[in-house]
């Protein structure tokens, strides 16, 4: 990709550099793509915590059963469910998260670029909020 002098950039360990927005594009997209691969386990996860509670026996016995049993008797579609939530949270704190990654362990490689040591690397994490 090729930016625009007026766009601002970063360059990140001699990688071509890509405008800002399209980091936090890119860093949204791939949060909410995560979401949608691991909605129905979430989804799975939450019946089977709530499966034995309220004193009666545990609906499902592992996490595959219940997960076929759950598509049986509500479609595949159901497995779904509460993803507008997740998508929604990852277009925010997910966008801000990951897009911002990019910019700080630039702004500690600096003008050289040079490799970041493991400690500017784990400050540039806290500073995304990872």
């Amino acid at each position: 990709l090729r930016s625009s002098s007026s766009l601002p950039t970063t360059s990140h360990m001699g990688s071509q550099p890509q405008p800002q927005g399209l980091q936090y594009l890119f860093g949204g997209l791939s949060g909410m793509a995560a979401t949608c691969v691991v909605q129905p386990l979430d989804l799975v996860k939450t019946r089977m915590q709530l499966s034995g509670q309220s004193g009666k026996a545990p609906e499902y016995k592992n996490s595959f059963e219940a997960l076929i049993n759950i598509t049986r008797k509500e479609g595949i579609r159901n497995l779904y469910k509460g993803l507008s939530a997740g998508l929604l949270r990852q277009a925010t704190y997910g966008t801000a998260r990951l897009g911002s990654y990019n910019p700080l362990s630039s702004m500690f490689a600096g003008p050289e670029n040079k490799p970041l040591p493991f400690y500017q690397k784990v400050l540039a994490g806290i500073g995304a909020g990872a």
